[in-house]
């Protein structure tokens, strides 16, 4: 829980850390703690050190399907527990809806379930495709996307 709140709190620009012992620790220490009712109802949560797909994703969210999106990037092994106790919505990983499928990746996946396949998004999708998974080849804007 505290990697999970103190990437929600850096979001928010406040200076988090990652205290030994956890959330828990700090908890027994009797230390002030941000209230769950104050995390907001619209969390998105994937694997931290994001790439393409994982910054790709949030843009896609937060400027076509929720303006108030928080997104929190956790360890690996900590996004199924972040999930489940801040009630967030997974991406790009393994417990996600929203995830790479045969050959296309998340932001593909989340163009087709929010009804967004139109021509712009679809042209977008296939840069982003390419940068995500090393096929250069589906748009010669892939390489660019890849480098930036």
């Amino acid at each position: 829980m505290s990697q999970g709140l103190a990437a929600y709190l850096r979001a928010q620009t406040v200076s988090a850390q990652i205290v030994t012992g956890g959330n828990i620790a700090w908890r027994h220490a009797i230390l002030p703690r941000v209230p769950a009712a104050l995390i907001p109802p619209s969390l998105w949560v994937t694997r931290h050190r994001p790439k393409i797909d994982r910054i790709a994703c949030p843009w896609l969210i937060r400027h076509f399907v929720d303006p108030k999106a928080g997104f929190l990037f956790a360890p690996p092994s900590d996004v199924a527990g972040v999930t489940e106790r801040l009630e967030a919505k997974p991406f790009d990983t393994d417990i996600a809806p929203w995830t790479h499928i045969w050959k296309k990746c998340t932001f593909d996946a989340m163009i087709e379930t929010f009804g967004l396949a139109y021509p712009a998004f679809n042209a977008l999708a296939l840069i982003v495709r390419g940068a995500d998974t090393d096929r250069h080849d589906h748009a010669p804007q892939a390489v660019g996307l890849l480098v930036i």
